[in-house]
């Protein structure tokens, strides 16, 4: 064999090599958490999430198999916390189902998407998002607090008594579809957030933000700096 063919070969090895290589961990697969006895739940880092109702306490996640490899879970005071234990480019978002009998908290963090949905809470409920990750809720509670950075986003629809949202940077609170009696509302930086009143508004915008509001409640305490807007709709 020539030495031209000999190193075609050891290249034509090489490229097989690092083909099985990329292709190792891609696989994808489902892993099954045994946990319970939680109510708060976090996550962090690239994740597609869904939580919801179910008399039964229940954790999957599928992705890939390097991805699942370097998941972390820990459960710390009632809260159940799910990230990565290292950076890694171009990671695929693995899909996590969380199910569980009642839920007080929920915090998205990363580029972190989810769904909150089917709960009805007796007490206050928070969900807080930062980084580029957004979440839609549909809960019931009597007392709602949503909280965003970054460039997040909430939308949130379902029923309550009181709100109370803090949007920053850029990002976003939608509202709209929670009428409520008293809503205590605060944005800055360039964040946006709506809201739907019947009795009591405190409304604080400032930066170039915008704080919008429907309904006609009696009681407005409205408070603007900057080139901020708080507008009725």
């Amino acid at each position: 064999m020539s030495l031209k063919n000999i190193g075609a070969a050891i290249a034509l090895l090489f490229v097989l090599f690092l083909t099985a290589c990329r292709k190792e961990g891609m696989q994808i697969t489902t892993r099954t958490l045994t946990v319970q006895d939680f109510n708060k739940v976090e996550f962090g880092g690239e994740f597609e999430v869904l939580v919801k109702y179910s008399p039964n306490y229940s954790v999957t996640l599928t992705g890939q198999e390097r991805d699942l490899a370097d998941i972390h879970t820990r459960l710390i005071d009632g809260k159940l916390i799910i990230d990565f234990t290292r950076y890694r480019s171009f990671r695929k978002k693995v899909q996590v189902t969380v199910t569980l009998p009642s839920l007080k908290e929920v915090l998205l963090t990363g580029v972190t998407t989810g769904r909150v949905e089917g709960f009805n809470e007796p007490d206050a409920f928070r969900a807080e998002v930062s980084g580029e990750s957004t979440m839609q809720l549909d809960v019931n509670a009597p007392f709602l607090q949503l909280f965003a950075s970054g460039i997040s986003f909430i939308t949130a629809q379902g029923t309550s008594d009181r709100i109370e949202a803090e949007a920053s940077g850029r990002s976003g609170i939608d509202a709209y579809a929670v009428p409520v009696t008293k809503a205590t509302v605060e944005a800055s930086g360039e964040s946006v957030a709506k809201v739907q009143v019947v009795h009591w508004i405190i409304a604080d915008a400032s930066g170039k933000s915008i704080i919008y509001y429907k309904g006609n409640p009696p009681q407005e305490n409205l408070f603007v700096s900057g080139d901020s807007r708080i507008i009725k709709q």
